[in-house]
């Protein structure tokens, strides 16, 4: 028997409300079905529409605009149906038509924000710029409280180089969503790109949320902002003089009580290693100011701060202030006092703050006992630093599994370094906010197109060759799609390290393992890419270690590698020289105490090694000993690597930068020549000797 009009209605409407909350859950599929049935029985706007903005949603374009061809049939003065229309078209790249049925949705309703935005989106994707921003800001009139579109309009904004402008956009939209991560990310590369101190002034309480996101930008670039908008301070200028005046007890003392007013400074002790010689030297000598006077200050709670604060910095620089002899003897006294004073149940907190500036706290006997006391919280941070995560780590060291033996007598050396200096020791480290699939790389970063269309896994198998403490592969772990990421490393110190770091930021993708890359035998044909920079390197012979690697990866598969500049890497070389010369050591008295000739000596053999200091290694001790002092090290030029990548069966992808904007001063300097060929690259090195003093990093591809 049939059903009724009335009941026929009753249970379309059950229907259309159950797939609705399908859709809303994300169940898209789902949705279609249970709308696609209603359909059956007679046509219906709402549904047509709504089926096309799920295989929108599942990017489903050609066959959402079918349906929504049909809602326009239905309805054709309804603006919502040519927003649809207008993204689908914007989905498969059909820019003048998707901003055509976007400006007919506007035409019938000049209020709809979504469609002013997303027509700004698709001129922006031809390159109209202006026009997007024009766009952008309509919608913004009409929505303020859209956080997107102030995002959007500040990144169009960054592509002219207007940083300024694009800062406040930002702004806007991390007032209206504090919480977005993707947000906090662009807005500190912005940051980074502005250089008006008083607008970064004026951007402090943001530079404080931002530092406390943790993941969302790189500490090094916040430490150079902190430092730009700190000169600006009269305290900071006092400060940055103690090493050219006598202080006396009571300028120390107002130095320091000033200094606890300032929370951007605060935070740049605890952040990253501080980059700046001036701020060093200050650093250095307020140092042992205060430990001369240890006694004078004991009941001072600002100086009792600074010093924690200090202790944090000294320790994530790995202690590489130069000591002076009265400072090394009277250290030991202080060793003695506090190991006395401890054995009696006391907490000598302005002794122990004093020492943690000079030695790392869980070196001594007492350093557990000190832990497992209910102290006061002025020492948490610093007892959580320099005792409870090395105890953490000591820990976890017996967890980590051998994935290969170590037999090779250059690995073993280079095993030992980083046993001694896990490198590098950081704090913080900027993560990826939004997840991309293995070929998105392609069109993100512009590889090679011709292997845009390469079938990568949904779930890549990724490995991580050298991880070191981490740093890398929690980047990679955060920037793929469902990736499952394989880390080795020599160094159990620096697994260790990696482990807990990780834990820390409750990633569950990553597996660390021990090994070498040149006993990788048993891994073979697994991986759909691989990385490993900074490592080969340090191999004795880097071929053995690259065709190791390609050994491991799927045909098909890419690699990103990174490598040393013999070019940039000029001054290095100079110092490597030296070092040998004077047969300097890689002990740590050796190592501070050529950094302080360096810094300070002026003599025709030291003055060619200035621009050393302008390498942000230079001011940690784990990263100055690889830095100049590594067993084993080679220096390449593209040349070299295009030769290396032939023979290892692999074709060259093109650079990866952290600024793309390094890849256009490529493409202005050369317009003539080819950006995906090796050869060109080297003679635009040769013309720009600097350019890649980081590193080379770049992608290939086995074929």
């Amino acid at each position: 028997m049939a059903l009724s009009p009335k009941k026929i209605f009753k249970t379309h409407t059950n229907q259309f409300f159950l797939a609705t909350k399908l859709h809303q859950k994300g169940k898209l599929k789902e949705a279609i079905k249970i709308y696609q049935k209603i359909l059956i029985t007679a046509p219906n706007f709402q549904v047509c529409l709504n089926i096309g903005a799920a295989l929108i949603e599942l990017q489903q374009a050609n066959e959402a605009i079918e349906y929504i061809d049909q809602a326009i049939k239905i309805d054709p003065k309804n603006p919502e149906s040519y927003f649809l229309y207008g993204n689908a078209l914007l989905q498969l790249s059909l820019l003048d038509a998707a901003i055509a049925g976007f400006e007919i949705a506007i035409k019938i309703n000049p209020s709809y924000a979504s469609a002013h935005h997303n027509k700004a989106i698709a001129l922006q994707n031809q390159g109209k710029l202006t026009l997007a921003i024009e766009s952008y800001q309509v919608a913004i009139q009409l929505n303020h409280l859209d956080p997107e579109a102030h995002q959007n309009c500040g990144l169009a904004f960054c592509k002219l180089d207007r940083y300024e402008e694009a800062i406040s956009y930002f702004c806007n939209s991390l007032n209206i969503s504090k919480e977005n991560k993707k947000y906090w990310g662009n807005f500190s590369v912005c940051l980074g790109k502005i250089h008006n101190r008083v607008i970064l002034k004026e951007l402090s309480p943001y530079i404080l949320d931002l530092i406390e996101q943790k993941t969302a930008a790189r500490p090094s670039t916040i430490s150079k902002i902190l430092i730009q908008i700190l000169d600006e301070s009269e305290i900071i200028q006092r400060f940055i003089e103690i090493p050219t005046q006598a202080l006396t007890e009571k300028d120390v003392q107002e130095i320091i009580n000033g200094l606890s007013t300032l929370p951007l400074f605060k935070k740049l002790l605890t952040l990253a290693p501080i980059a700046d010689l001036r701020y060093e030297k200050s650093l250095r000598n307020l140092r042992r100011i205060l430990l001369k006077s240890c006694s004078v200050f004991e009941q001072d709670p600002y100086v009792l701060e600074f010093l924690t604060l200090l202790a944090q910095q000294c320790f994530i620089n790995e202690f590489v202030y130069f000591e002076l002899p009265e400072e090394v003897y009277l250290i030991e006294q202080l060793e003695v006092a506090v190991s006395l004073v401890m054995q009696d149940g006391d907490i000598p907190l302005h002794k122990i703050a004093t020492l943690a500036t000079y030695r790392p706290l869980h070196s001594y006997p007492w350093s557990l006992k000190l832990a497992r006391t209910s102290s006061p919280n002025i020492l948490s941070d610093l007892i959580r630093v320099q005792i409870l995560e090395c105890y953490e780590e000591s820990s976890i060291r017996n967890t980590i599994r051998p994935i290969t033996s170590v037999n090779n007598i250059t690995s073993k050396l280079v095993q030992q370094q980083y046993e001694e200096n896990p490198y590098p020791r950081w704090v913080s480290t900027q993560t990826y906010a939004d997840q991309i699939r293995i070929s998105d790389l392609f069109s993100q970063i512009y590889l090679l197109p011709q292997y845009a269309n390469l079938s990568c896994s949904e779930s890549p198998n990724i490995l991580i060759a050298g991880c070191g403490t981490g740093h890398h592969a929690i980047q990679t772990a955060t920037r793929f799609l469902d990736a499952k990421v394989t880390a080795i490393d020599l160094s159990l110190s620096s697994l260790s390290y990696a482990t807990r770091k990780t834990r820390e930021l409750g990633l569950k993708n990553i597996s660390y393992f021990q090994g070498d890359l040149l006993e990788l035998s048993t891994l073979e044909d697994q991986f759909d890419v691989v990385e490993s920079v900074g490592v080969l390197h340090h191999l004795l012979k880097p071929e053995d270690g690259l065709r190791n690697l390609v050994k491991c990866m799927k045909t098909g598969g890419l690699i990103r590698l990174g490598l040393y500049s013999e070019i940039a890497r000029k001054d290095i070389s100079l110092s490597r020289s030296l070092i040998k010369d004077r047969n300097l050591s890689n002990s740590h008295n050796d190592i501070l105490a050529l950094r302080l000739s360096i810094i300070e000596n002026s003599n025709l053999e030291f003055n060619q090694l200035k621009s050393v200091m302008n390498h942000n290694d230079f001011f940690s001790t784990s990263e100055c000993r690889d830095l100049l002092f590594h067993v084993q090290e080679h220096c390449f030029n593209l040349n070299q690597i295009d030769e290396l990548l032939k023979v290892c069966g692999l074709t060259f992808l093109g650079f990866e930068f952290t600024d793309e904007s390094m890849k256009n001063f490529y493409r202005l300097s050369m317009p003539e020549h080819n950006e995906f060929s090796l050869q060109s690259w080297h003679k635009f090195e040769l013309q720009n000797p600097s350019f890649f003093s980081g590193m080379y990093q770049f992608w290939a591809i086995k074929i």
